[in-house]
């Protein structure tokens, strides 16, 4: 699910940028936060994660979130329909994150086709 809010709210900031409404001098923080949030959702695939311990690389798409966000508050970008969707997506992350955490302490951070049967 994370994963798929990560693509909605790319897409929104696609669509922000593209509209002959917005402001042009915020394309470029919308086009910025279009390609982070394009970027956060390869890290909620588990193809995308490799072989690397999976927490750290779903941080990765936090870092993402944040870069967003600092863009958004440096240029003082207020569109109503971000907040709400940004909110979707931390809460999803988090669901996410304690998810991964659970599975590599139970786990030991084997990958899925590694593991033991418990």
């Amino acid at each position: 699910m994370a994963k798929k809010q990560s693509t909605i709210l790319g897409n929104l900031f696609t669509e922000l940028g593209n509209s002959k409404a917005t402001n042009p001098s915020i394309r470029p923080s919308l086009d910025l936060c279009a390609s982070q949030y394009n970027d956060a959702a390869i890290f909620f695939s588990p193809a995308g994660l490799g072989d690397v311990v999976k927490s750290l690389e779903i941080h990765s798409a936090l870092d993402d979130s944040e870069t967003c966000q600092a863009e958004l508050a440096t240029k003082s970008v207020h569109i109503e329909s971000i907040a709400p969707e940004i909110r979707k997506w931390k809460e999803l992350y988090a669901v996410s994150n304690s998810t991964i955490l659970y599975a590599e302490v139970v786990f030991g951070g084997k990958a899925a086709d590694e593991q033991e049967d418990y």
